[in-house]
C-alpha cells in the first residue's frame, strides 16, 4: 500500500534515480519539511479510521475477508503498543512507538491520505514532491509577485499542518537543499546530488 503513495520513495538511490530524470522550470526553487515527531503524534483513533476506509475503498486485490482481517490486525497492533521503560513495561496509548516494524508504512500512508487531496490544490506551485516517511522534498515554482508568492508559500505550509495534529517544519525555498544523505542543487534546469552527512 506505500508503494502505491505518489509521493513514495524506497530509498535515497531511487529518489536519486528519479531526481536525475527531472526538468525543471527556470524560476523552480527546491524545499523541505521535516514532520516534528511523526510517530508520536499521529492520533491512533483518526489513523486507525482513516487507514481501514482506504483499505476498504481503494485495495482492489484483496478480497473483503483479507481486507478486515488487516484492520483488524492494525487495531491489535497500534492499540497495544508496548514499551520498556527500566524495569517496567508501559502501554502506549496514542501514536505509535517508534520500533514497531509496521510504524513506517503505517506513518507514510496516514499522511499521504492527506497529501493526495492536499497536493493537486498546489499543482501551480509544487510541481514535484517526494516523502520519506516524516520528511519531504519538494520542487516550488514561485510567483511572479514576491509578495503573493510569500503568501502562497505560508498557506502550503498551513495547509500541510491540517491534518490532525501533525505539523511541519517547512524550509523556505531556495536552489539548493540538504535532504537525506543528499546535498541537492538547482543547475541549468537540472538537479545535481552531493553527498551529504549530517553533524
Amino acid at each position: 500500500m506505500q508503494q502505491a503513495q505518489p509521493s513514495y520513495f524506497k530509498d535515497s538511490f531511487a529518489l536519486k534515480e528519479i531526481l536525475d530524470t527531472l526538468m525543471l522550470h527556470p524560476n523552480a526553487l527546491l524545499f523541505t519539511a521535516d514532520a516534528y515527531s511523526i510517530y508520536t503524534n499521529i492520533k491512533t483513533d483518526p489513523a486507525l479510521e482513516s487507514i481501514a476506509n482506504h483499505i476498504r475503498d481503494n485495495i482492489h486485490y484483496m478480497g473483503d475477508d483479507k481486507k478486515e482481517a488487516l484492520i483488524e490486525a492494525m487495531n491489535i497492533v497500534f492499540r497495544n503498543n508496548l514499551f520498556k521503560f527500566g524495569d517496567t513495561f508501559w502501554r502506549q496509548k496514542s501514536g505509535t512507538a517508534m520500533g514497531t516494524p509496521p510504524a513506517p508504512p503505517y506513518a507514510t500512508i496516514f499522511y499521504a491520505l492527506h497529501e493526495n487531496e492536499m497536493l493537486p490544490r498546489w499543482s501551480q506551485q509544487v510541481v514535484f514532491c517526494k516523502r520519506f516517511i516524516d520528511d519531504v522534498l519538494g520542487v516550488w515554482l514561485p510567483h511572479p509577485d514576491p509578495v503573493q508568492n510569500q503568501t502562497l508559500w505560508k498557506e502550503f505550509c498551513t495547509d500541510m499542518d491540517q491534518w490532525h495534529g501533525l505539523r511541519w517544519k517547512c524550509e523556505s525555498p531556495s536552489r539548493s537543499v540538504d535532504f537525506m544523505d543528499m546535498t541537492i542543487t538547482i543547475a541549468n534546469g537540472r538537479l545535481e546530488t552531493t553527498l551529504f552527512e549530517k553533524r
